[in-house]
C-alpha cells in the first residue's frame, strides 16, 4: 500500500500559495502536523507520496530543512506550469539581467540594486541564503513588481502592482514562457493557448476551478491500494473529497462507489502488522460525510483507526461513546467553496 498525503501549506494573503518570508521575517513554513506524519510512516518504512496543491515554488528547499528530503512528491502547480524536474538548481543574483553601470548596495538584511542614484531592485534571500525574490521598483519608488525564484533554478512567477496593491500574478515554465495568469483580487485565471499542460478552458473563473481539473486528470494515475491522508483546510476539502471514487464494493459503504466521492482507507497505524487489517469493507471505509450523516462503520473493525488525522489532533485524543479506544473519527464539516 502507497500513503498518498495532501498537506495544508497555505498562507492567509495567497489562499493557494506558501509564502516564504525573506531570512530576516518570521517564518511561516515552521512545524506542520503533516510534516510530523510523514516522518511517522516513513520511519516505519512505508511507501509515501506528497500531494500538493500549493504553489510553493521553494518545497524542495522545505522538505530539506524538515529532514524529509528527498520525498516523492506531485506537484498539482508543476503540472500547470510544465515543470518537469525535481532536482534542485542553484541560481545567482548576479546571474539575472540588470542594467549597465548597476550599483550594489549590500545592507544587513538584503541587496540593492541602484540605477543612477536610484533605488532600481531589491534582492531577498532565503535564510539559507538561496535567492528568494527580487522586487523591482519604479518611479517615485513605488514598488511594481516582484520576481519569485524556484529552488530547481529560475523565476517560477512574477507578480505586478498598481498604487501599491498586487493585481496579476503570471505564471512561467522554466524558460521564461507564459503558461497562465491570475488575477489576485477576483482569483480568477486565462491560460495561454499554446501552454504545455491541456489545459480544458482559456479562462477559470476562480484558480480553483483550474487545480480540481488537475487533480481530477491526474487521479487515473493513482490506481491500485492507496490510502490518503489529508490535512483538513477549507481551501481544499470539498475539492480533495470529490475528485476519486470510494473504490469500496460494499453495499454498506455511504456512498458505494460513487465517482464523487474520495477513497481515503482502510488507514492502519504504521507500528502495527498489516496483516491485521483487511480491504476495505463498510467498517473500514472512511467515505466523507457531514456532521448529520449516519455512521455506517462504527468504526467497529480495529481497535485503533485513524479516521482522517486532522491538524492538531492525536489520534487518541478523540474517543466517542460505543467506539474503541483509539479511534480519531473525524466527520469533516462541510465548507464553504
Amino acid at each position: 500500500m502507497i500513503f498518498y498525503f495532501i498537506p495544508s501549506w497555505y498562507t492567509e494573503k495567497h489562499r493557494w500559495q506558501t509564502d516564504e518570508e525573506p531570512w530576516y521575517q518570521p517564518d511561516s513554513t515552521g512545524f506542520d502536523d503533516s510534516v510530523s506524519q510523514i516522518r511517522m510512516f516513513r520511519g516505519q518504512g512505508e511507501k509515501i507520496e506528497l500531494l500538493n496543491l500549493s504553489y510553493f515554488p521553494l518545497l524542495r528547499r522545505f522538505l530539506h530543512r524538515q529532514g524529509l528530503y528527498p520525498l516523492p512528491y506531485w506537484s498539482a502547480f508543476d503540472k500547470a506550469q510544465d515543470i518537469h524536474t525535481q532536482s534542485i538548481g542553484v541560481l545567482s543574483y548576479r546571474d539575472l539581467s540588470w542594467p549597465e553601470h548597476t550599483e550594489w548596495i549590500y545592507s544587513p538584511f538584503s541587496i540593492f540594486a541602484m540605477v543612477q542614484g536610484k533605488r532600481y531592485a531589491r534582492v531577498n534571500f532565503t535564510d539559507g541564503s538561496e535567492l528568494l525574490s527580487v522586487d523591482y521598483y519604479g518611479t517615485g519608488g513605488a514598488l511594481i513588481r516582484t520576481d519569485l525564484y524556484d529552488d530547481r533554478g529560475f523565476c517560477s512567477s512574477y507578480r505586478t502592482y498598481q498604487d501599491g496593491r498586487e493585481t496579476w500574478q503570471y505564471f512561467l515554465n522554466p524558460y521564461g514562457k507564459l503558461q497562465f495568469r491570475e488575477n489576485l483580487t477576483t482569483g480568477a485565471v486565462d491560460t495561454e493557448p499554446d501552454a504545455g499542460y491541456p489545459f480544458r478552458r482559456l479562462h477559470y473563473v476562480h484558480i480553483r476551478e483550474m487545480l480540481r481539473e488537475i487533480l481530477t486528470a491526474s487521479a487515473d494515475d493513482r490506481t491500485g491500494n492507496g490510502a490518503y491522508i489529508i490535512a483538513s483546510n477549507s481551501a481544499h476539502n470539498r475539492m480533495v473529497h470529490g475528485y476519486r471514487r470510494c473504490g469500496s464494493a460494499d453495499p454498506g459503504c455511504a456512498w458505494g462507489t460513487s465517482p464523487a466521492r474520495l477513497q481515503h482507507l482502510p488507514l492502519r497505524h504504521p507500528s502495527r502488522p498489516r496483516k491485521e487489517y483487511p480491504e476495505p469493507t463498510s467498517a473500514h471505509c472512511l467515505c466523507r460525510r457531514g456532521p448529520a450523516a449516519e455512521d455506517p462503520a462504527g468504526c467497529t473493525g480495529a481497535d485503533l483507526c485513524l479516521h482522517a488525522a486532522q491538524p492538531g489532533h492525536h489520534p487518541a485524543a478523540s474517543r466517542a461513546p460505543g467506539r474503541r479506544k483509539g479511534c480519531h473519527h473525524a466527520n469533516l464539516p462541510e465548507s464553504p467553496e
